[in-house]
């Protein structure tokens, strides 16, 4: 039954964080390692029309909050964006997105201490390799004690997390805010917005120019993955004290603030570049990501204005300095927040009935205190395969954007069926247009990804099946446990050999092979389509209306996949831009109004109704 599991230890959660702390902890995943970074990515990947990317990226995430501060004032709770489609569609779509969202975010507080290790380095340099781009050995172990800070503030309680993150709040607004100022005052180059062939770029924007690059930055060049720090005041949501009227707030809040600040920087970085003086031809942007400044571009691009204005020197020295103490702390900060928001994914994935309640357990500090270890674990291991700031974010934006897709704009609307009693503090205007709109601008974002990272995402998350059917249809449905666990293991060890041997054949997703792709499609359709199908026989009433509701996602993201492999961000650039985007278009609202009216009232709504009536 797709009921909550965590009703009593919602209850028993502190709630200590009133609606400063709820916008500040927003703000304080916001402002984190992506304004350290993400101007620079950008740009080398848009050239000017970054711009464009950040402006374009913040309207979207609008669009998807606005969406998700609906049901978030209806139903405030911790571990909340894992919770939602639980409610919505019952266990298999529920476990898939809820799975999808716990991988993502698990590697956000290890991307936090990666970013401030790098910046440590300035003063420490060997805690980096410049020649590898990765950390040292020491410089590893440096990540790691930043990761046990983080923990260890967490375990103190959700007020100390809200306190640190108010205290450090402040800074971390005034300090970006500032370099950019200075940046824009000293050294301003409009020409650098034509560089590369015009605005909209029509060179030295590898992989790709025109349009195509200005949508590319958004989820590679890490500008999605600045603004999706959005959702920690929903995260935190059960342990606000007015979190129906607090949470709208909060988040619509965090994201104008951001867009005002992100927009800004991007404008500072690419007006103080003078190529001559780091050494890059001009209008070479894609050569960013592999020069002089690369290391720590905010940093060495101020650093660099002392070589364009020498009567300055002193003054930038003296900031940059300042400025690298903010580069430590304010990813710091944003590890604290981010820590406890992936606390709560997992205690969230508990209280759906998917991992053993154990995972609800709180400490004396009201702390899921099982869920938090396992995070402090699990970003310990994240640090070993991804090892540069980049490979992390394009990984953990397809998979929280996912999760959008569904807890906005498809549940919106889904909910306003199953459950019209349902009481809104907060409504969306317009539901019946915008929520269609919602669902679509994130699909596209997750297509604009690209097929590698697409595929590799969409592999994780079909490979976590023999939990759901292993733990969740056992447990829960009460499925025969041989037969579903068996299940669960052939379709995941199928559909990982099916992906190991195409990502042989395409020598690590670099070349094209339709037969490659057509074996791994063929194989985890079939494999995930059989198994769904014999435990729709063998299974309850409820299972089957489980499979009804969710099989859409798998299907949708069979279909993306093919799309991403052919469209012009894959490996077979068949369907050429932006023809291949305004089908995937189609294709997503085609899955919104099927996602829509197979959504159905699950018991966990019921449970919820019942409460509010106590």
């Amino acid at each position: 039954m797709a009921e909550d599991f965590g009703i009593r230890t919602d209850k028993e959660l502190r709630r200590a964080l009133d609606r400063r702390r709820l916008l500040f902890l927003s703000i304080g995943e916001i402002i984190g390692a992506g304004w350290l970074f993400a101007p620079m990515y950008a740009a080398s990947y848009a050239g000017g029309a970054a711009l464009l990317a950040w402006i374009i990226a913040g309207i979207i995430i609008l669009l998807i909050a606005f969406a998700n501060a609906e049901i978030a004032s209806a139903i405030p709770k911790s571990g909340a964006l894992v919770r939602y489609p639980h409610y919505v569609f019952g266990g298999f779509a529920g476990f898939l997105l809820g799975w999808s969202y716990f991988l993502a975010i698990t590697a956000v507080p290890p991307t936090e201490a990666l970013t401030a290790t790098r910046y440590l380095s300035f003063f420490f340099p060997q805690l980096y390799n410049t020649h590898t781009g990765t950390l040292t050995v020491l410089g590893y172990v440096v990540a790691y004690l930043f990761l046990a800070l983080f923990v260890y503030i967490n375990y103190i309680g959700v007020k100390a997390v809200g306190d640190t993150v108010y205290g450090l709040g402040w800074w971390k607004l005034l300090i970006p805010s500032l370099t950019a100022i200075i940046m824009i005052a000293l050294a301003f180059n409009p020409a650098n917005f034509t560089a590369g062939g015009g605005f909209i770029p029509t060179s030295g924007t590898a992989p790709y120019t025109g349009w195509a690059a200005v949508f590319y930055a958004m989820p590679t060049g890490g500008v999605l993955f600045a603004y999706l720090g959005f959702r920690q005041a929903i995260e935190y949501g059960g342990e606000g004290r007015d979190p129906s009227k607090d949470i709208p707030f909060a988040v619509i809040g965090a994201i104008l603030i951001a867009m005002t600040i992100y927009i800004l920087l991007e404008l500072a970085f690419i007006g103080a570049i003078h190529w001559d003086v780091i050494g890059i031809k001009e209008g070479a942007w894609s050569a960013l990501r592999t020069s002089s400044i690369s290391k720590a571009p905010m940093a060495q691009l101020l650093e660099s204005l002392k070589y364009v204005i020498p009567a300055a020197a002193a003054f930038l020295v003296a900031w940059v300095i300042v400025f690298l103490t903010d580069a430590i702390i304010s990813p710091a900060g944003t590890g604290f927040v981010s820590t406890g928001g992936a606390t709560r994914a997992l205690y969230g994935v508990a209280a759906d009935g998917y991992l053993p309640s154990w995972f609800l357990e709180l400490s004396r500090t009201r702390i899921p205190k099982w869920s938090l270890i396992t995070i402090a674990i699990l970003g310990a291991l994240y640090l070993l395969p991804f090892p540069t700031w980049q490979s992390i974010v394009s990984f953990t934006t397809v998979g929280r954007v996912l999760t959008y897709m569904v807890v906005g704009g498809i549940a919106v609307q889904a909910l306003r069926r199953t459950a019209p009693d349902l009481p809104r503090p907060f409504k969306l205007w317009a539901a019946s247009v915008l929520a269609p709109i919602a669902t679509l601008m994130a699909s596209l974002v997750i297509y604009w990804s690209g097929f590698s990272t697409v595929s590799k995402f969409f592999l994780a998350a079909f490979v976590g099946l023999p939990i759901y059917f292993g733990y969740y249809a056992y447990k829960r449905l009460n499925v025969n446990l041989p037969v579903s666990l068996t299940l669960g293991l052939v379709d995941a060890i199928g559909i990982a050999a099916a992906f190991s041997l195409f990502y042989s054949l395409t020598k690590g997703l670099k070349v094209y092979n339709d037969m490659g792709l057509l074996i791994y499609v063929v194989v985890t359709a079939v494999l995930i389509y059989v198994s769904m199908a014999m435990l729709y026989r063998l299974g309850s009433d409820y299972l089957r209306r489980e499979f009804k509701a969710g099989v859409w996602l798998p299907t949708y993201m069979i279909v993306i996949t093919i799309l991403s492999y052919y469209g012009s961000f894959g490996l077979h650039k068949i369907i050429p831009f932006p023809v291949d985007t305004i089908i995937a278009a189609i294709v997503t609202l085609v899955f919104h109004y099927w996602a829509v009216y197979s959504a159905f009232r699950t018991k966990a709504i019921d449970q919820i109704m019942e409460g509010m009536k106590r």
